[in-house]
């Protein structure tokens, strides 16, 4: 559905728990039926167990992958 462009670094947050995190990150694309650009932010809270993700879950605006879908 999208043709990723780019997924800038990430912006990675920390907290009083070693074991979790939130990264922030941007994706550029294009919207392969429409042509239209998609540009998202993301943030993703992330939490570790024994170096392994437990956890992860992701925040996006919907509205973004409207406007870029809808012809």
């Amino acid at each position: 559905m999208l043709r990723i462009q780019d997924f800038s670094s990430p912006i990675i947050h920390t907290t009083t728990d070693p074991d979790l995190f939130v990264a922030e990150f941007a994706c550029e694309a294009q919207a392969v039926s429409t042509g239209k650009p998609y540009n998202q932010t993301y943030i993703s809270v992330i939490k570790l167990k024994n170096g392994k993700i437990t956890h992860y879950k992701d925040y996006w605006n919907p509205l973004v992958a409207l406007e870029a879908l809808e012809s």
